[in-house]
């Protein structure tokens, strides 16, 4: 969320791509606190800061996950371009 806010611009007032980004309020990241068990840090969208509290505060959740994003598999490539070919083939025969 960090990276979300400061190289990318992210906020409540220029949400990007993204909606509903509350700027009143605080959200939960996935990482834990580590120097308090059970604690995890929180981001606020508001001013960019970054915080350790406790679970049983209530914020916001933004479900994301990681990974790239997943690339057209080379068999849809193969599928479209042949009824591309089978689309050209029906059309000269109905020309002719």
């Amino acid at each position: 969320m960090g990276y979300l806010y400061w190289e990318e611009g992210i906020s409540a007032a220029t949400p990007g791509p993204f909606s509903n980004v509350e700027s009143s309020d605080d959200y939960w990241s996935g990482t834990e606190f580590a120097p308090i068990a059970g604690d995890a840090w929180g981001f606020a969208f508001s001013d960019g800061q970054q915080f350790g509290g406790s679970n049983s505060i209530e914020l916001f959740a933004w479900a994301v996950h990681d990974g790239d994003v997943v690339p057209i598999p080379p068999a849809a490539w193969l599928f479209g371009s042949g009824l591309l070919g089978l689309i050209g083939i029906a059309r000269r025969k109905k020309a002719a």
